[in-house]
């Protein structure tokens, strides 16, 4: 991505200071231009990112509710992985996703979490303003259905649809 545009700075964010010292042990084999990690700053980093990568699970709800235009990634074992298929039936891993009953959040599971994968798709979002528009008002009508009257009831729903 740096070398697609050399302006770009990024950021991840750890939990606690013991994962982000982990973290950066993980990138001296790997450096990572212009890439910073905090600690306990996540919402911060989603108001002021343009984009970005989140894992799949409550932080793509997050991400939705601080308006950040973003993909989801999410790889685990091989048997986890099929183990879950077996027991879920969805068509979507993101919550904002099943709540939209389709698709607004690309999401790269897998063997698709690729390096590549995900360059494109935040290169994408990046480029494109107007894509990024469009999400981050998809995004804000998912938030506001939530916080309608009778949200805890649609949110459980959601849940259940997927055990179904």
């Amino acid at each position: 991505m740096k070398a697609a545009d050399g302006s770009l700075k990024f950021a991840a964010s750890a939990a606690s200071e013991k994962l982000a010292a982990l973290m950066r042990t993980m990138l001296e084999s790997a450096p990572v231009p212009d890439l910073t990690i905090e600690t306990g700053t996540m919402h911060t980093l989603m108001r002021r990112a343009e984009c970005g990568a989140v894992a799949s699970g409550t932080a793509t709800l997050e991400a939705a509710i601080h308006g950040l235009p973003h993909c989801l990634i999410y790889k685990v074992s091989t048997g986890t992985y099929l183990f879950a298929r077996a027991v879920m039936r969805v068509d979507y891993l993101g919550i904002v996703n099943l709540i939209a009953k389709r698709l607004l959040v690309r999401e790269f599971l897998q063997k698709d979490c690729s390096p590549e994968r995900l360059c494109d798709e935040l290169l994408r979002l990046h480029r494109s303003p107007e894509t990024r528009e469009r999400l981050v008002w998809d995004l804000k009508k998912i938030v506001d259905t939530l916080a309608a009257d009778g949200a805890y009831r649609r949110a459980a729903q959601a849940i259940l649809d997927t055990t179904a």
